[in-house]
């Protein structure tokens, strides 16, 4: 190897490792500065077990002025309570929370809505978790990107029981490894007890360009995929057998996460097609998410919460009959 061509690998390498430096250094300024907001932000327990519900009222959030009708308001509240589990894309970041969005278009009072955050060097374990559900009694669960931190990109074969193990604990199914239902257990009342939520998770959708870039950071990955296909076809695998746990048990309904980041990190186009409650949009990558996953407030958690409410309304329309609600749309801009 030349002088020229070794110089200009080690230049490529330097500039590689300040780049590297950059990303770890912005990383951290990132986590002390949530840490302080998450400090300061009443209603909502990210990363640490108490006893407290939330302290603030979940009912105005600037679009729902039918919570004024009493009429209205009570079947919406009836739908509740309202429990949301998940990481960073839950909670919002430097955006409204979406689940809190939702919470407020359902008119619930402060005591129905209750929301776990794990991310960054916050930890959420699974006790904790199951101990706010059996608190709250949630009828409806949104667990949007709850799963896809247990099987982030880990070959299918791998992640399956491991998204069945957490899927079944929100579901209350004593077959969870999480949950002890055996004699003198500490879950063994859930044999006689008749309740179990509704949940609303997202599929799954592995950034795949990053999981097989230089750049990666894969100390906690069990998994290092050789190409983007390989990585693909393991989070196809992963989902086909997702959408088999949805079909085995019909608390469980899946929310199009995969759809709307593949249509925004795969395709070309780099654009989603919305089309919720007779609303067609086309929404580009950099106009939902700021840094392609995570949403901005107007109008990418707008739109989350509207897919969500969307997968709601749709589990319920058969119901409607009986007194159940359409939960309103936020409206889109």
């Amino acid at each position: 190897m030349g002088h020229a061509e070794l110089f200009a690998k080690l230049k490529l390498e330097l500039l590689y490792h300040m780049k590297l430096g950059m990303r770890i250094f912005v990383y951290w300024m990132g986590i002390v500065f949530l840490a302080s907001c998450a400090a300061n932000t009443p209603g909502f327990r990210v990363g640490q077990d108490n006893n407290r519900r939330n302290n603030t009222s979940v009912k105005s959030n600037g679009f729902n002025g039918h919570c004024e009708d009493p009429d209205v308001a009570g079947p919406l509240r009836n739908l509740g309570p309202l429990y949301t589990v998940g990481a960073s894309v839950s909670h919002g970041l430097f955006a409204a929370s979406f689940p809190k969005l939702i919470a407020g278009q359902m008119c619930l009072e402060e005591e129905a809505y209750d929301a776990d955050f794990a991310f960054l060097f916050f930890k959420k374990n699974s006790s904790s978790v199951l101990k706010s559900i059996l608190e709250l009694r949630p009828n409806i669960i949104i667990a949007m990107d709850y799963p896809y931190h247990h099987v982030k990109l880990k070959q299918a074969s791998f992640a399956k029981p491991i998204l069945k193990k957490y899927i079944t604990m929100l579901l209350l199914e004593c077959e969870s490894d999480l949950i002890d239902c055996s004699e003198g257990g500490r879950h063994h009342d859930l044999l006689s007890d008749p309740y179990r939520p509704v949940v609303f998770a997202g599929t799954i959708y592995f950034d795949c360009k990053l999981a097989t870039s230089r750049e990666r950071d894969d100390q906690e990955d069990d998994v290092h995929f050789t190409s983007y296909e390989a990585c693909r076809e393991e989070n196809i695998k992963l989902n086909i057998y997702y959408r088999e746990l949805e079909r085995q048990y019909p608390n469980l309904h899946l929310l199009p996460a995969f759809e709307i980041f593949s249509a925004l990190h795969d395709n070309p186009s780099e654009q989603f097609h919305y089309n919720v409650d007779n609303v067609q949009r086309i929404f580009t990558k950099d106009e939902l998410f700021f840094d392609g996953f995570h949403p901005w407030t107007d109008p990418g958690a707008y739109v989350l919460a509207n897919v969500v409410i969307d997968g709601i309304n749709k589990v319920h329309e058969e119901s409607r009959q009986q007194g159940f609600p359409s939960i309103p749309y936020i409206p889109i801009r």
